[in-house]
Order: C-alpha cells, then sequence, then structure tokens
C-alpha cells in the first residue's frame, strides 16, 4: 500500500510543478500587462481558500494601483463569489471592491458597499468612514459627510479625533457658502455656528464670518472677524483681502482697514498687503509711493514687488528702456507664479481651495510666501 502511495505522489508532482509553472506564467502575464488571459488562467488556476486570500488581493490591488479598475474589479468579484471564505474575509474582499468602484468613479455603489460594511460592528469603522467621506466630498454631498461623522462621534466612538472634528468644521463650512451664495444669510449664520463649534479657531470661519457681515452691512463686525483672524493666523488674511477692498470703500472704514493691511505686511511680510495698501491709500504722491516700494524690497526682496516697482515707476527710466522687452518677458512670468501651496503633498494652485485636490486633506493650503511668494 505505501508503494502505491508514493508512486501517486510521484506521478503527482510534474502535473503540480506544472500547474505552479502555468499560474507564475499568468502572474507574469498580468505584470507585463498583457491580454486578460492571463488574468483568466490566474483566477482559475489559484483556487480561493484563506490560505490563498493574500494573493488574490495583492493582485487585485496591483491592477488598481496600476489603473486597471475593470481588471481588479473581477478579482474581486470573484473573491465575494466563493463560499471558501469566512464572513470576515468576505468583509475584506468587499472593502477592495469598494474602493475599485470608487476609484472607477461607480461611487453610488462603493457606497453601497461601504454603507453595508459600516453597519458590520466587527469592521474598522475608521477606515471606511473615511472612504465613504471621500465619496461624499467627491458628490459634494456635505449634510450626508456631516451625519456620517455624527454617527461616528455618538455610537462607536466615545471621542472623535480632532481631524474629523476639523473635517466636519470645513462641511459645515461648505453649506455656509452655498447659503451664502442662495441670498440665505440667516441659515448661513446657523451653519457657521455649527462649524465654530467643532472648530473654534478657524480662519476659515472668521473668512465666512465676515463675509456674511460685510453682505449684511454690518462693517465694523465684519472688520473685528478679520482683526482676529490676523491676531492668529494672519497668512489666512491674503484670502480676505477681497473683503477688505470691499470695507474700504466705506469711508469710515478706510482707516481701520488701511491700519490691518500694514500690520499684515510687518506681520506676514506678504507683499500682496503692501500692494493693496498702496491702492487704497489715496493722499500720497507717486514719488511717496516709489520710496515705500524700495524700502521695502530692501527690507524684504519680493519678485511681485519688483514687477510692481518696473510697471508703475521703471517705465520712465532711461536705463530700463534698453531692457523694456526682457522686463515685459520677466512681468508675464510673475503673473503665472502660484499664489498657494499645500505643505502636506505640495500642489501649488492660482487660487484657495480648503480641500486640497492633490492629497484630498482638509485645511492644508496656504498662501505661499518668501521671495516668489504673494
Amino acid at each position: 500500500m505505501g508503494i502505491y502511495q508514493r508512486n501517486a505522489g510521484q506521478d503527482d508532482e510534474p502535473e503540480q510543478l506544472e500547474s505552479e509553472q502555468d499560474l507564475l506564467k499568468s502572474l507574469g502575464y498580468i505584470l507585463r500587462d498583457e491580454p486578460d488571459a492571463g488574468l483568466d488562467q490566474f483566477i482559475h488556476r489559484l483556487d480561493v481558500s484563506p490560505a490563498t486570500l493574500d494573493t488574490h488581493l495583492a493582485v487585485g490591488n496591483l491592477l488598481r494601483r496600476k489603473g486597471e479598475i475593470s481588471r481588479a474589479i473581477r478579482v474581486h468579484q470573484n473573491l465575494i463569489s466563493r463560499p471558501s471564505l469566512n464572513k470576515a474575509q468576505q468583509r475584506l474582499a468587499q472593502l477592495e471592491l469598494a474602493q475599485d468602484f470608487s476609484q472607477a468613479g461607480l461611487l453610488d455603489r462603493a457606497e453601497r458597499l461601504l454603507v453595508e460594511l459600516m453597519d458590520d460592528k466587527d469592521e474598522d469603522k475608521q477606515k471606511i468612514a473615511g472612504l465613504l467621506v471621500e465619496i461624499y466630498q467627491d458628490e459634494r454631498e456635505w449634510q450626508s459627510a456631516i451625519d456620517l461623522v455624527d454617527k461616528l462621534n455618538s455610537k462607536w466612538f466615545s471621542k472623535i479625533s480632532d481631524a474629523w472634528l476639523q473635517m466636519q468644521s470645513h462641511f459645515y463650512c461648505e453649506l455656509a457658502t452655498q447659503k451664502i451664495a442662495l441670498g440665505d444669510l440667516t441659515s448661513a449664520r446657523k451653519l457657521l455656528k455649527q462649524a465654530r463649534s467643532q472648530q473654534k479657531k478657524s480662519p476659515r470661519c472668521f473668512l465666512l464670518a465676515a463675509e456674511i457681515e460685510v453682505l449684511s452691512g454690518n462693517y465694523r463686525e465684519a472688520i473685528h472677524e478679520l482683526e482676529s483672524l490676523a491676531a492668529f493666523a494672519g497668512d489666512y488674511l491674503y484670502v480676505g483681502l477681497p473683503l477688505l477692498s470691499a470695507l474700504a470703500k466705506n469711508e469710515a472704514q478706510r482707516p481701520v482697514v488701511l491700519q490691518l493691511l500694514r500690520k499684515a505686511w510687518v506681520q506676514t511680510g506678504m507683499s500682496a498687503f503692501l500692494l493693496e495698501e498702496l491702492v487704497l491709500e489715496p493722499n500720497r504722491t507717486t514719488a511717496e509711493k516709489a520710496h515705500i516700494v524700495i524700502t521695502a524690497l530692501t527690507d524684504k526682496p519680493s519678485l511681485r514687488l519688483l514687477d510692481y516697482y518696473l510697471k508703475q515707476f521703471g517705465t520712465d527710466s532711461p536705463l530700463l528702456e534698453s531692457i523694456a522687452l526682457p522686463l515685459t518677458a520677466i512681468s508675464e512670468k510673475f503673473s503665472k507664479l502660484p499664489n498657494f501651496r499645500c505643505h502636506q503633498c505640495g500642489f501649488t494652485g492660482k487660487q484657495m481651495h480648503w480641500l486640497c485636490p492633490g492629497c484630498k486633506t482638509w485645511g492644508v493650503i496656504q498662501p505661499i510666501k518668501g521671495m516668489e511668494g504673494v
């Protein structure tokens, strides 16, 4: 009997070796981006079992990272359809499939899977909530995002992290911004109050509050909000320059606005504050303005200040006539410099984004400072 067993095992060895070689060959097809024959062989050759689950998940993840979403979906759907996996392993495959759907833009399908997983008491709520929030952000479903954080706070965790509170504050700000656009300032105030309850020192909240007060004609209250912002996050006052310009149109408020701009220039070194002050201050001669800019350039060198000086005061200088064209080219380059940068992923742009388009993180984009800054 032992002889027969040994011979049977020996007969199986070439077949097992051939099977392993075919499997490696199919993985090679997948890695080399060759047709789906390799993926078909992989799915059918490698049985789904607890022992092979990690291999299947690794292949699915690899395909998703390479942008081959439809192939990743096939791998993960194949896992979910197999009864050999226990409930926890099925949920793991579901989570991967939800990420496939999300990356493919099939947000409704991804949301349904994640909501189902969210209701499972054994799941990692933080990770699933993070994926759900990304979907709500992409769909601009801010109330759904708020409700999700409330659910985290009340049902699953005794205390959620500051990061979740910061996100929820921004969700309320998004809703408040929508109400402002509709002219519903009463609702905007209520939403802003909710935002501030989640994050007391939010630069965005101070800016929104100032905008609401300007639209309401409460100019002194608007300036108070901007002064408070300058006291703890002066760099973000740059985002509020249009509000300051609007406030300066009121003769009674202009001196206070000018004073705030001067303080902001000294505090931050951002040339934008000095340039705005030069525009809004009516009682200076051209020679006085030129002297202020030259002094500022000596104290805090800035390409934008230099550009301003050349445009405003350099055109009359015979010394600059011979290089007028190069100066124009340099000036055009200055106009294309980014105004904002994400301190987390490095994304840059001309416009302010409270949610970074690069890393999808809230509150990480700031005005650029320094020689090439604003």
